[in-house]
């Protein structure tokens, strides 16, 4: 499938970087005039996990239009308004990041516990007036009113997205099952009149394609398609200059 370059769009400033990496309509039950929108949250080009993102829009006539999200292990999150993974409405905003931790005699919470914990329960007493929550981040990203991140949430969401599926002269039933609705769920479908190999159902796919980005993923799900917002950070976020990014099923 291909991603045209303009389909997100992105705040860099210092070294934190906040990339919104995939955008599309709402579900039903959702709010009317919200868009989903997800991204990857990067700090020193790593993503950053357990932390919690604050949306706020700049416009203020804007009632209720706050939104969050909260990172997991890859630096990703889905934003919400109203309710998880509903999104958020269309405009400018403000965006604050934290990252906290509780921390006791210089070691996180966690890390205090498993070096005490004679017993190997888990579990480890302390004194709580010891305990002291601690920002990961800079503090110029925890205030949303002096942040200096902005990140715009188009209205269309991505448009110009395209899937294209490639058949290399199968012979277990898919090119049948292609040429039936499920082809007309894509853009395009190619057909090999011979089973060519995956070089030349590769080297017509990227022929076919009209992107400025292209994923490549085949139908036995070597790969994961929620990966796909890491493989293509380092484009829409800029901070590197490469041709191409490798996924690996390790």
């Amino acid at each position: 499938m291909t991603l045209a370059k303009n389909c997100a769009v992105l705040a860099l400033v210092c070294a934190l970087t906040v990339a919104l990496v995939g955008c599309g309509s709402s579900g039903g039950g959702s709010r009317s005039g919200l868009v989903k929108a997800s991204g990857i949250l990067t700090y020193n080009g790593q993503p950053v996990d357990g932390a919690t993102l604050d949306f706020r829009p700049m416009d203020e006539s804007v009632q209720n239009g706050v939104a969050a999200g909260f990172t997991d292990e890859k630096g990703m999150f889905s934003l919400m308004t109203d309710r998880p993974g509903d999104g958020a409405l269309p405009g400018k905003y403000w965006v604050s990041v934290k990252k906290q931790v509780e921390m006791i005699d210089g070691m996180t919470r966690d890390e205090y516990v498993k070096a005490n914990d004679k017993e190997g329960n888990g579990e480890v007493s302390f004194d709580k007036n010891k305990l002291k929550t601690e920002d990961l981040l800079p503090a110029k990203y925890n205030d949303p009113l002096n942040s200096p991140l902005e990140v715009e949430i188009p209205s269309g969401g991505i448009k110009n997205l395209e899937i294209i599926l490639v058949d290399d002269y199968s012979t277990d039933g898919t090119r049948e099952l292609l040429q039936t609705e499920l082809g007309k769920t894509v853009d395009k479908v190619l057909y090999h009149k011979s089973n060519m190999g995956k070089g030349a159902a590769l080297r017509d796919g990227f022929k076919a394609a009209t992107g400025d980005l292209v994923v490549v993923q085949d139908a036995d799900s070597e790969y994961d398609p929620k990966d796909y917002n890491v493989l293509i950070e380092p484009f829409v976020s800029g901070r590197a200059d490469a041709d191409v990014v490798y996924g690996s099923r390790y």
